[in-house]
């Protein structure tokens, strides 16, 4: 690959240096945040020394596929993205390495119960037919396959304060909300949907899979004191007191795959 070669990271144009150093930062800083990440808990979810085929599906840059090679040595990942850029961007990042392969290969193209695991992260809140999304993934699964995702959980402190700052104003903000979407909606940006842990287990249990361990992670968001402090991101507050610990911003569940479902789409 040409050193001159140019990608669109986030809508701005970067060289291949570039590129390589905000992925070699951003890899880094995730290895350096160890369970203050979600990762940390996938891999935790994860053999270290079986011979094993896990699906990144929606992999995005590579570097959770990246990670769960390095976590797995014998394990044969494959990751799949369906968006053309970012996965270019990956394999110029990662260049070829033994058990790991990413492309743009949709999810219906992979052979019926040919992985032992796959792992979503951060995807299903993005998704338009759900139902469709999850049955893909239960085909692609191994009987008994387990599969690994994270999502927002929308019971948290920034979407209670919504509501209630809004009182009287709701109806106004939630149609200005509606005309800023029909106009700019970016389907990688905005979700579109939201589940608290006991909805979204009804949602995948009655889908043929079994719950069998759920993470709170990445801590409680703080709102206001950002701003308070001048800080340009969130400030999250990572506690292990239980029942404050369930607010926090995302989910990790792991599911087995208990039976087959069919979804049709007038369900």
């Amino acid at each position: 690959m040409l050193e001159s070669e140019q990608f669109s990271l986030y809508g701005t144009i970067k060289s291949r240096q570039e590129i390589t150093e905000y992925l070699d930062n951003y890899y880094q800083t995730v290895i350096d945040a160890g369970y203050k990440h979600r990762t940390a808990h996938l891999l935790d979810m994860l053999p270290q020394h079986d011979s094993v085929r896990i699906l990144d599906y929606g992999c995005g840059l590579g570097v959770f596929t990246r990670l769960i090679s390095e976590h797995n040595s014998q394990a044969e990942v494959l990751g799949i993205d369906i968006d053309f850029e970012s996965v270019r961007i990956a394999n110029a990042w990662l260049g070829k390495r033994s058990h790991i392969e990413i492309n743009n290969r949709s999810i219906e193209d992979l052979e019926t119960s040919s992985f032992d695991f796959v792992i979503s992260m951060q995807v299903i809140e993005h998704v338009h037919n759900v139902g469709n999304y999850l049955q893909s993934i239960s085909r692609v699964l191994k009987p008994e396959g387990i599969l690994l995702i994270t999502l927002p959980n929308i019971m948290n402190p920034l979407h209670l304060l919504r509501l209630l700052f809004s009182m009287n104003r709701l109806s106004k903000r939630v149609q200005s909300h509606s005309e800023f979407i029909s106009e700019q909606y970016i389907k990688p940006q905005h979700h579109i949907n939201g589940w608290d842990p006991y909805h979204f287990t009804t949602l995948v249990s009655s889908m043929g899979y079994l719950v069998k361990e759920v993470r709170m992670v990445d801590g409680v968001p703080i709102p206001y004191l950002g701003r308070i402090l001048r800080r340009k991101s969130l400030i999250y507050w990572r506690t292990q007191i239980p029942g404050v610990r369930n607010l926090s911003t995302r989910m990790v569940f792991k599911l087995q795959k208990i039976r087959d479902t069919n979804i049709l789409q007038t369900d």
